[in-house]
């Protein structure tokens, strides 16, 4: 797979706090997986759509999406920073400590010091949250532009079939500053959670129902309401089960909060985590007894219709 980068000089470019004896061929190995991650997120052809102008050397033609020569530099600007930030952080992980025949040792001496252990880890938390908010931005500049290879992806479609289908849909559930790249993680742990709490209790032909409504657009009023009932149990399992495994700097600040010196941090995810199950499983029990009620509902009208059927004359609504 082709790089985004030709030099060191693209490298420090972004990221200004590189040493100038920094060599790009250091950077290649942890450059490719980086972009790997990023091609997982966006999808291959649209990558390849950056790439291929980032490489061109032929004069700038108008794609049928409207795209202009500025706003795909700026992509490739967009699509450089996160996957930058994300080799430089694996590559640092790896060289804090010297590799030799002796085994791993640290320089001590001259101007520099070794950086505290808690240094680091702030460091790298830094590090990750500004390249989380980089592909947030990515994302939303291919939403804006409508790139024709990202509206096609895999990638962008796949959230089309589950009931919170866009991150503003997610908001009314739990508010994730409409972070794109968050999301689009998010979607694998929706669809376990509709399979798992949602079907089983609302039914499969509801379920079926409800889907082929959202794709019609054609839900009615009691569907919005019940809707706004699943997607308070689908998103709150959703990131209980996403925050036990995603990095903590992928969600916004806020949602996990340090309110004592020195707790530790696996206790502060713990708490969260319980946190959205108690949320989630008080919502799937409103959403019980709601679909208890329409089945009632439901039972009273085949009543009603079989009644008719019989030539009753009068009928109990």
């Amino acid at each position: 797979m082709k790089l985004l980068f030709n030099a060191t000089t693209d490298l420090k470019e972004l990221l200004g706090f590189l040493d100038a004896d920094l060599t790009f061929e250091n950077f290649k190995t942890d450059l490719n997986h980086a972009t790997l991650d990023i091609v997982k997120l966006i999808g291959k052809t649209t990558y390849d759509r950056i790439e291929a102008h980032f490489s061109s050397t032929d004069p700038f033609v108008l794609g049928a999406d409207g795209v202009t020569e500025a706003e795909m530099n700026e992509l490739v600007t967009k699509a450089q920073l996160p996957i930058a930030l994300f080799a430089n952080l694996a590559l640092e992980s790896n060289t804090d400590l010297s590799h030799t025949n002796s085994g791993r040792t640290v320089k001590v001496g001259g101007d520099e010091k070794q950086p505290w252990e808690w240094q680091i880890e702030k460091d790298n938390a830094a590090q990750r949250k500004r390249g989380y908010k980089a592909l947030d931005i990515l994302i939303d500049e291919l939403d804006s532009l409508e790139v024709t290879e990202w509206l096609q992806s895999d990638e962008f479609l796949k959230s089309k079939e589950y009931f919170i289908h866009t991150v503003d849909l997610f908001e009314d559930v739990y508010p994730i500053n409409k972070s794109r790249q968050l999301y689009l993680r998010l979607i694998p742990f929706m669809g376990d959670s509709e399979e798992e709490y949602i079907e089983p209790i609302i039914g499969t032909t509801r379920f079926d129902a409800l889907k082929e409504n959202i794709l019609d657009a054609a839900l009615t009023v009691a569907d919005k309401k019940l809707l706004k009932r699943i997607n308070k149990v689908v998103g709150f399992f959703a990131l209980a089960d996403a925050f036990k495994t995603l990095p903590v700097e992928m969600f916004p600040d806020g949602i996990v909060i340090y309110r004592e010196k020195g707790r530790m941090s696996s206790e502060a995810r713990s708490e969260t985590m319980l946190f959205f199950f108690n949320k989630a499983n008080y919502h799937l029990s409103k959403l019980e007894a709601s679909v208890s009620k329409l089945d009632v509902v439901d039972t009273e009208i085949n009543e009603t219709i079989t009644g008719l059927d019989a030539g009753t004359k009068f009928i109990n609504l």
